[in-house]
């Protein structure tokens, strides 16, 4: 190895991405059409587990549903008391697509940096 070579991360990618029933809250919170961010940012890509399958990683996002949920809602509206009441898995389903990749490559060759 010359050091140039991608690396590959022990994670996975999650992307959601809101169906109609997101679309109609978030257009209802303000009164004002919901513009989705990813036509002007790009999606949000979620580091998930290291995983050997899809399924694995399927498993823990919807394990962990109400964090991705949370995140979506509060994007959109910060005060949780307008946010929907008795989020469930079977609602999360019907409000975002999620897209997987079990895969996840790094091509930058500078260190990662938290926030």
């Amino acid at each position: 190895m010359t050091g140039d070579e991608p690396t590959w991360l022990n994670r996975s990618a999650i992307i959601l991405t809101p169906k109609q029933p997101y679309v109609a809250w978030a257009s209802s919170v303000f009164d004002e059409p919901y513009e989705d961010p990813d036509e002007s940012e790009g999606p949000t890509v979620f580091l998930g587990p290291d995983a050997d399958t899809i399924e694995e990683v399927a498993e823990f996002v919807e394990a962990n549903f109400d964090i991705f949920f949370d995140h979506w809602l509060f994007e959109w509206c910060t005060d949780p008391t307008l946010w929907p009441r008795n989020r469930t898995l079977a609602m999360f389903r019907e409000w975002f697509t999620v897209r997987i990749s079990s895969m996840v490559v790094d091509t930058v060759r500078e260190p990662l940096e938290l926030d």
